[in-house]
């Protein structure tokens, strides 16, 4: 019979920390009512991941803008499935910051040595010409010979795998743990460039050595280029890789490498891809940098470039509440915001994925205005700060929850 082929979920347990009962009193203060997500029941794999994840790895891929690049909003998703299901690692860090200021929860605990290029640098970089852009949107490029970053290590991490990308004559790469002897891990003689090819796409997995707490990795020549490096357990938990790129829309997403993106995004192998996106695209709308109908051809296009590698269940979830920010009337809504919100949705139903209209959760029009009035938007009247930004995290994750919990009664009730 049909049921028998669908994937059992148990659904969530009742796990509230404080961290969430307070979000959520601050969501009623602000009147954010949340929502549900749409045609949830095509995360019910992920949903049955999350039942067995305890002994088997789950994975989260967040893609999206400058909302979640200093890895907001996704921090308080990660936490309320590390509570309900263990925690599997930190996931993906970059080897150097964004800039030289923030904190380093996503990066290297240390780094010297490395210029930082992305997908959305407004005038790209010198260094970034020719550099093969994969899965974080980001590539650290070695100024020198000896560049180098140090990744403090937990007592659960056992597996590191480190994803670069290196051409003829550069990109040879060392690490080392606890300052033990160095190790080749990538050498550019080795690599096997095909006709036509200017790079190759290098995924290195390392065995951490019991009790490191440092793991160190150096390049050998300048120009050598490193997405990131994975520190996680190959045991059970939540995984959830951040890959926030500052300016970007799905159009700039769609300037990965392609062989580079796959091959990554298969490294990776995400229970759940979350597409994060809208905001740039509402703003460059307005200024009729983009045509709405691009705008839904490469959102489309984007998720069929993740899916296609690894047929994951997907989760759109659509642009936060953005005003005109300049004028007598500076909370007013941007028009533009309902048609791209809308296109999101009919994209998101269209490619078979669940949608989260994030902008009704947080209250429809008129919601930045009270983030606002809260002490929880920056002056730029585009970002949210401190808690404006957590209890977006909070209004993703109790949906995730509550559609978890449907499907579990659902599948229960087919089985019936």
């Amino acid at each position: 019979m049909l049921f028998f082929t669908l994937p059992a979920s148990s659904g969530p347990v009742e796990v509230d920390s404080d961290e969430a009962t307070a979000l959520r009193a601050f969501a009623r203060r602000i009147k954010a009512p949340g929502a549900a997500i749409v045609d949830a029941s095509t995360l019910t794999p992920f949903f049955a991941a999350l039942d067995h994840g305890a002994d088997d790895r789950v994975n989260v891929a967040f893609f999206g803008n400058s909302l979640i690049a200093a890895d907001r909003i996704v921090n308080v998703v990660r936490r309320r499935l590390v509570e309900q299901v263990g925690d599997g690692g930190r996931g993906f860090l970059l080897v150097d910051r964004l800039a030289a200021y923030g904190p380093r929860d996503r990066t290297a605990r240390s780094a010297s040595g490395w210029t930082v290029c992305s997908l959305g640098d407004v005038m790209p970089l010198p260094q970034s010409r020719g550099v093969a852009f994969g899965i974080a949107g980001i590539a650290h490029v070695a100024d020198v010979a000896g560049a180098r970053s140090v990744f403090a290590l937990e007592a659960g991490d056992t597996v590191a795998t480190v994803f670069s990308a290196v051409a003829r004559g550069r990109g040879a790469l060392q690490v080392r743990f606890d300052r033990g002897p160095w190790r080749d891990i990538v050498v550019v003689d080795g690599v096997d460039l095909v006709d036509g090819e200017r790079t190759a796409s290098i995924v290195h997995r390392l065995a951490i050595p019991a009790g490191s707490a440092t793991m160190e990795l150096k390049a050998l020549s300048a120009k050598t280029v490193v997405h990131g490096v994975a520190v996680e357990n190959d045991g059970g938990g939540v995984v959830v890789d951040t890959f926030g790129v500052p300016a970007v829309d799905a159009t700039l997403w769609l300037g990965t490498d392609p062989l580079t993106m796959s091959a990554q995004l298969a490294a990776r192998d995400p229970d759940l891809a979350v597409i994060m996106l809208g905001g740039n695209e509402t703003k460059r709308v307005a200024w009729h940098r983009r045509d709405v109908d691009d705008v839904e051809d490469d959102l489309r296009t984007l998720i069929r470039r993740v899916r296609d590698v690894v047929a994951t269940p997907c989760l759109v979830v659509g642009p936060i509440d953005a005003v005109v920010g300049s004028g007598p009337d500076v909370f007013r809504q941007r028009p533009q915001l309902d048609d791209v919100n809308e296109l999101h949705r009919v994209v998101a139903h269209d490619e078979g994925c669940g949608w989260f209209d994030l902008y009704a959760a947080m209250g429809g029009r008129g919601s930045l205005s009270r983030l606002n009035d809260a002490g929880a938007v920056h002056g730029d009247l585009v970002h949210p700060k401190g808690r404006g930004l957590d209890v977006l995290g909070q209004l993703i994750a109790d949906a995730l929850f509550d559609a978890w919990r449907a499907v579990a009664v659902d599948v229960k009730t087919v089985a019936r």
